[in-house]
């Protein structure tokens, strides 16, 4: 990763923003000081030395803290140049920066087994020839004539553009090879067209693997209604209407990311608006600890009770994603959540969190078909006060429902007392939303003391609610997607 900074300006918001990137996506860094030539020789290297050192500040809390600095000019006098063209623009520094990217870069292991999946940033049409996709293949591999790999193709669709048109210079295939048109791919409406051939540097290929920048073509298709997108192994990418992912907050992140919200979330080419609602493993889980938050082996478990949160929190979470618009990514996609309606000259970090997306949901009835099913829950509780009391195992208590409220439902929840005895819900009483409570191991003797009356008796001569500290709680679980609105107690 190259991080450019304006040596006249230092570090900026964005520039900030893409350092928080280069930590989720890169492993090594180069910074390079520009525009060094801006400052006057005479306090030239006073400013680089007091730049590089603030630079070097700013990195020692991150990833790339031995990342090498480099101050250069990539057009030195680039005013004068411009308004004089009879003048060669001249570089400073520029044979370090070669030097280091040649010292820095590593050329990556790379394989053609696995899924195909193939980023593309371009697509045009060549009359007589068809239409060319040019991109990176990210995973696996393709060969032109394998009728054992097929792939699909999603797209976003470009505005009729002729700007760049013949920018690429695709060679046409020899006759020879225009046997080997069997190689098929599937295109942003799930029609397959067959990959007429494939270049890579104006060269004709028939393979293509993991690293390689290839443009692939084929026939009958409008390159108007397509721009950038995915090919992939079929099966391998979905369109999401939603998605569970795992979340971890970015440290520089200093404002709040509350559940119900929206965030901009990007995936893949895509930045959509998405609600999101942060949950964790449930805290009286049973399962081992390594289970109890997400982690890059861990997949969602729609059979274990997850936790509601409010917002998202320093330690790893689950998320979902409710996408205002669909979009396409294969699973363990890297999705990154911003919040860029904030204002970039507020200097503050707009990047909230990052993750994989674990669980993708791909119909449009996702809520009922999946959702339903998921148990996230909250904690609800309510705390009424003790009536009165019956006897030393029973007591009436009031105040923790509304007089139409349906008792029966609630029959044989467990009950607390603020002391710590545990009861249950034996009945209703009256008609005012009072109830029966019942204590196997009876009331206890500070509620005996408070609320008065005989051992064993049944008088109501205990104290008034108002006048003892003893209050009862019910505390139960709420599942968000429940439809029929359970009440759970573990």
């Amino acid at each position: 990763m190259l991080l450019v900074v304006d040596a006249t300006k230092g570090v900026q918001t964005q520039t900030a923003e893409c350092l928080v990137i280069g930590e989720i996506t890169a492993d090594k860094m180069i910074v390079v000081l520009n525009k060094i030539d801006l400052y006057p020789e005479s306090i030239r290297k006073t400013k680089t030395d007091k730049m590089i050192a603030g630079l070097q500040k700013t990195l020692s809390t991150t990833k790339f803290r031995d990342a090498p600095i480099l101050p250069i000019s990539a057009n030195v006098g680039a005013v004068d140049v411009l308004n004089n063209t009879s003048l060669t623009p001249q570089v400073e520094n520029i044979d370090s920066l070669i030097q280091a990217l040649r010292d820095t870069i590593r050329v990556p292991e790379r394989t053609s087994s696995g899924d195909f999946l193939f980023a593309i940033d371009h697509c045009f049409a060549i009359k007589g020839h068809g239409t060319v996709m040019t991109g990176t293949v990210l995973k696996g591999g393709v060969a032109v004539g394998d009728v054992s790999t097929e792939f699909e193709v999603f797209s976003c669709k470009k505005k009729k553009d002729n700007a760049n048109d013949g920018v690429f210079n695709f060679i046409p295939p020899a006759s020879s090879m225009c046997s080997l048109w069997l190689q098929t791919i599937e295109i942003a409406n799930m029609t397959k067209k067959k990959v007429k051939s494939m270049q890579m540097f104006k060269k004709p290929v028939q393979k293509a693997f993991q690293g390689d920048r290839v443009g692939i073509c084929v026939t009958q298709f409008d390159s108007d209604t397509f721009e950038r997108g995915l090919a992939f192994t079929p099966g391998t990418v979905r369109v999401l209407y939603a998605a569970i992912a795992s979340a971890t907050k970015v440290r520089f992140f200093k404002g709040t990311c509350a559940s119900k919200s929206k965030l901009h979330v990007t995936v893949g080419h895509h930045t959509v608006m998405a609600t999101v609602t942060f949950f964790s493993m449930s805290r009286t889980s049973s399962l081992p600890d390594q289970a109890t938050v997400p982690n890059e082996s861990t997949n969602f478990n729609p059979t274990i009770s997850y936790e509601y949160q409010t917002e998202l929190s320093e330690t790893l979470q689950w998320i979902l994603l409710e996408f205002e618009t669909p979009v396409e990514c294969p699973l363990n996609a890297l999705v990154i959540g911003s919040k860029l309606d904030t204002d970039i000259h507020a200097n503050v970090c707009r990047i909230a969190f990052h993750g994989t997306v674990r669980h993708p949901m791909t119909s449009k009835g996702y809520r009922e078909e999946e959702l339903s099913k998921f148990k996230i829950f909250k904690w609800k509780e309510r705390i009424g006060a003790v009536d009165r009391l019956v006897d030393e195992r029973t007591i009436i208590g009031k105040n923790l429902f509304k007089k139409d409220t349906n008792i029966e439902k609630f029959l044989r929840m467990e009950i607390r007392l603020s002391t710590g005895t545990i009861g249950h819900i034996e009945s209703s009483f009256g008609k005012n939303g009072k109830f029966k409570v019942y204590f196997p191991s009876g009331v206890g003797d500070e509620v005996m003391a408070l609320y008065g009356g005989k051992k064993g008796g049944n008088k109501e001569t205990g104290a008034s609610s108002t006048a003892g500290p003893v209050t009862l709680v019910l505390r139960f679980k709420k599942f968000l997607y429940d439809k029929e609105k359970r009440m759970v107690q573990d």
